[in-house]
């Protein structure tokens, strides 16, 4: 089902007008504590699932080298990067969001349900 540009649109409009209604120091708080929380990559190599991490190419505040890492340390795990989309990409890219991950749900699901040593 695709997405009708209008109500796109209309859908990052009104996340941008009610983010940018965000009191600054309420705003600073959320980027200190993104930037204060310990670092988990100890724990990646732990992931056993099939794993689908998403990147747009223009994402400054988690860039694409920060997934690269962590699709070497999951086992599973399959990086698929969006063009023309920054960290926000389920908004800016919702049509190319949408297709990665249908096609890693066919795939994984396939491989799986063919595999029987996978639980």
């Amino acid at each position: 089902m695709q997405a009708r540009p209008l109500a796109v649109a209309e859908l990052q409009r009104g996340i941008h007008e009610r983010g940018a209604e965000v009191h600054r120091t309420h705003a600073r708080a959320q980027v200190r504590a993104l930037l204060g929380r310990p670092d988990a990559s100890a724990l990646l190599p732990a992931i056993t699932c099939p794993t689908l991490l998403l990147c747009g190419r223009q994402d400054h505040w988690n860039p694409l080298d920060s997934h690269v890492d962590m699709r070497e340390r999951i086992p599973a795990a399959r990086l698929e990067v969006i063009e023309d989309a920054g960290h926000t990409i389920t908004m800016e890219a919702p049509q190319a969001v949408a297709e990665a991950i249908a096609a890693w749900l066919t795939e994984d699901c396939t491989t799986i349900r063919r595999d029987p040593g996978r639980a």
